[in-house]
């Protein structure tokens, strides 16, 4: 069986690494924090999804780009990008 695709990258390869993250929260910020820890082998894949999953976020932003508005920030649009990825990658292996 082919493996799924999402960000160009293995949905089976990007679930199995990010499902190491841990998560903590943060009692000051409210904030959820992960720490991860990735093989060179692992981080290639995560690192590339994450890229292209970050451009079409960027592209989105430009196209719905409004000066009143306040706009998402180069954090918040990565933060949002892992979760599209992990999401993609759940929904692409019927995890979702």
């Amino acid at each position: 069986m082919k493996d799924a695709m999402v960000f160009g990258e293995s949905a089976r390869a990007l679930l199995t690494t990010l499902s190491k993250c841990e998560t903590h929260d943060d009692n000051v910020s409210g904030a959820i924090r992960f720490d991860l820890r990735m093989s060179p082998e692992e981080t290639g894949p995560v690192v590339r999804a994450l890229f292209r999953a970050e451009s079409e976020l960027l592209l989105d932003d430009a196209d719905t780009f409004d000066p009143t508005a306040t706009t998402r920030t180069s954090e918040q649009r990565r933060a949002d990008a892992l979760v599209e990825i992990a999401t993609a990658a759940a929904k692409a292996l019927g995890a979702a």
